[in-house]
């Protein structure tokens, strides 16, 4: 009997969390279940001694997948994968006590999800439900091989995502380092300059003044403040399911932002069922599991209802139709995919059709940005500029 952490919602919406006693990962899913909670994280508890040292970089478990994948269809034993990979990995990885952990639970008696669970912070929960499923189908290799694709999708659309982000951050950052710059030092000595030279300052020159002495007298106040504000808000939103379903949902309507939000969510989601599909898992555990992954409480919440309508006596494609997230083209490949039984190609197709979405809806965003910024720049160097060559000319033209 092995001892699993959980957190999970009860049925008055209250977060809680504590310990549960079962053999197996999904035992302990099934005994949450039947409490009907909806269980937000599940994992074997475990000592300080099986967690990995180090933070694991996502490229390293993606390369392992892909090597597990490609040895075990080579016909290779696992026991003989894990001897090989615990010798000859390099030391200095934070994957090393990750391997000589595995082949250590390996030797002692434990199945392979059981070895994995012992490392959650590595491999989530998808991960070992989905070679749960494969090592009870004996297709452990054909779900390695599906998850080092699903694992090198997620890579390829997080890169997309920060290509798209590291441009307006890095812009944003160097112009209000600049401002802050020019309030700190060179609008007071301007201040100075116009008051000695008895000028009248105008309603623009002195709300740029509003700013520069708010920042010079008291910057450390609103560092403090906005920090604490950070921190308060933070704290807010994690210990708070109402507001973070509020906050999630409010996320996405913010316009072609949550409309990509939105597409990426559905695109994990659906590659997910597809995988857990065609690994034979149970339909609770499908549902469990790709609702996790969406990242929005919002979006969640309306996965989970799509089993309570499938239980109710609804199909497959009725319910998600009545969970109104997914278009008109998807519902009729949901039904084509349930009339034909091969539902985990038709979540495959579905999960192609919202990554090109999202790709499409990324080189429509791309090209916004940069103007957007470029107003926003044109706006502030304008205040500034009227603000301050302004009273100086004036200076001047009194002089001549």
């Amino acid at each position: 009997m092995k001892t699993f952490v959980y957190k999970a919602i009860d049925e008055q919406g209250n977060r809680v969390r504590g310990e549960v006693f079962a053999d197996a990962l999904t035992a302990a899913e099934l005994q949450l279940s039947r409490n009907n909670w909806v269980v937000l994280s599940l994992r074997l508890k475990t000592s300080m001694l099986s967690m990995p040292a180090k933070r694991v970089d996502r490229k390293e478990v993606i390369h392992i997948t892909y090597q597990w994948s490609q040895l075990l269809t080579a016909g290779v034993p696992l026991i003989d994968i894990l001897t090989d990979m615990a010798e000859t990995h390099d030391r200095r990885s934070a994957l090393y006590p990750v391997m000589q952990g595995l082949l250590e639970h390996l030797t002692h008696g434990a199945s392979f999800h059981e070895a994995l669970a012992h490392y959650p912070h590595v491999f989530d929960a998808i991960y070992i439900g989905l070679v749960t499923a494969g090592e009870r189908s004996g297709q452990l290799d054909v779900v390695l091989e599906a998850l080092y694709q699903r694992l090198q999708w997620s890579a390829t659309m997080s890169a997309k995502v920060q290509k798209l982000m590291i441009y307006p951050v890095i812009v944003l950052t160097i112009v209000l380092s600049v401002f802050v710059f020019l309030m700190l030092f060179l609008v007071p000595q301007l201040v100075a300059f116009l008051k000695g030279m008895g000028q009248e300052i105008g309603w623009m020159t002195q709300s740029l003044i509003w700013v520069s002495d708010a920042l010079v007298q008291g910057w450390v106040w609103l560092l403090a403040g906005g920090a604490l504000l950070w921190i308060a808000l933070h704290l807010w939103v994690r210990r708070s399911l109402r507001v973070q379903h509020w906050l999630h949902q409010q996320l996405l309507s913010f316009g072609i932002v949550g409309r990509l939000l939105l597409q990426l969510a559905l695109a994990r989601m659906t590659s997910v069922m597809g995988l857990m599909y065609a690994a034979g898992m149970p339909l609770h555990d499908m549902i469990q599991l790709s609702s996790r992954v969406m990242g929005n409480l919002y979006l969640e919440r309306r996965v989970l209802s799509i089993e309570d309508r499938m239980l109710a006596g609804a199909s497959v494609s009725e319910a998600f139709a009545q969970s109104e997230l997914f278009p008109q083209l998807v519902i009729k490949l949901i039904k084509v995919g349930e009339s034909s039984g091969k539902m985990d190609v038709t979540m495959q197709h579905i999960s192609q059709y919202y990554d090109r979405e999202v790709t499409e809806t990324m080189d429509k965003v791309e090209p916004v940005i940069e103007p957007m910024i470029t107003l926003f720049l044109a706006l502030l160097l304008g205040w500034i500029m009227l603000a301050t060559i302004g009273p100086v000319y004036d200076v001047i033209g009194k002089l001549g």
